[in-house]
């Protein structure tokens, strides 16, 4: 079982119409006092397809957020959250505590959790991200996974293929890539997973590990946020993912710049002892690595329709993936 964002995307949802009689429910319901909405979970950008919604407020009198899940999971987050301090032993590392929650029910079309409010500021440096991952993958428990494997999550050529269809689903109905362009880079992905993939161990993992989903606490605290996405993932994908955030954050630079950039990252990892201990770290880093670029020029850049002011940078981004997906390519290769 796993909690997915993009398999959704061919489904009717309403949350952008019913928010707010959603919340008028929740309110009466839990006593909870919203003063704004502070995030919507849209997928891919599309106003018409928001899958949650946040709100800050007020709680039996404290600050607290409310999160309104529209999307059905497969596992409630409150679960999740219960499950991390199930299976944590960690001082340093903490996801947000539930203080009351309405499970999903088919009926009514959402399930909603209250939570405290975390103030901290993103984690963004490099050494200081892997003092956070190795207390975060040591001091966790993540072997076994929190709950059972589908059988596409048992190996990773199965899992990733399935993601590809699904790529492929939002390609074809958005139209904007012929498919001379991108059916060529699809083989060669097929091809270069299938030979060196094959062996890749698949993880438990929290499967949105970036600088926007990590926040530290002036008291040196750090707290997961997004803990909806905790899933099964191919080795090092998280490693892969915080570098794919980053590689999008950054503004427009040469190709020798991005190559540095990528490097002085993959020497951060390595300096962590888990990865010391994998002598396949690299194979899996650049597989991985290659699977976010394919989805960044098939979906991200490739298939969604930004607004004007930011479509310069989507362009340069969409450029920057595929310059990282021939380099990735051949580095898995190697």
């Amino acid at each position: 079982m796993s909690n997915t964002i993009l398999t959704h995307y061919a489904k009717k949802l309403e949350l952008a119409k019913k928010a707010d009689k959603f919340l008028a429910e929740i309110i009466q319901e839990s006593g909870f006092a919203p003063e704004k909405e502070i995030w919507r979970g849209l997928i891919l950008g599309d106003n018409k397809k928001a899958g949650s919604v946040i709100y800050i407020g007020k709680y039996k009198g404290g600050p607290a957020i409310l999160k309104i899940q529209h999307l059905k999971p497969v596992v409630n987050e409150p679960e999740i959250i219960r499950l991390f301090y199930k299976n944590s032993k960690s001082q340093k590392v903490f996801v947000p505590r539930v203080f009351f929650e309405g499970p999903w029910g088919k009926k009514r079309g959402y399930g909603y959790f209250i939570s405290e409010l975390i103030l901290g500021r993103r984690i963004l440096g490099r050494q200081e991200f892997c003092r956070f991952y190795e207390e975060y993958k040591t001091k966790i428990k993540i072997r076994p996974g929190w709950w059972a494997m589908k059988a596409e999550e048992r190996d990773v050529v199965t899992f990733n293929l399935k993601r590809l269809e699904s790529w492929l689903k939002i390609v074809q109905t958005s139209k904007m890539l012929k498919p001379s362009f991108y059916q060529p880079k699809i083989e060669l992905y097929k091809k270069i997973l299938k030979k060196y993939g094959s062996h890749q161990p698949m993880e438990f993992m929290h499967g949105h590990l970036s600088p926007h989903d990590i926040i530290k606490t002036p008291s040196g605290k750090y707290y997961l946020m997004s803990n909806f996405l905790w899933s099964y993932r191919p080795q090092w994908y998280d490693l892969a993912f915080n570098l794919w955030v980053h590689i999008n954050d950054l503004p427009e630079i040469s190709y020798n710049e991005l190559d540095d950039y990528i490097e002085n990252w993959l020497v951060a990892y390595k300096s962590t002892k888990m990865v010391r201990k994998d002598k396949y770290f690299e194979r899996y880093f650049w597989l991985n690595l290659l699977e976010r670029a394919l989805g960044s020029i098939l979906v991200d850049f490739g298939s969604v329709k930004y607004p004007a002011e930011k479509r310069k940078m989507v362009r340069v981004n969409f450029e920057r993936w595929k310059y990282i997906f021939n380099k990735a390519g051949e580095k898995a290769q190697f």
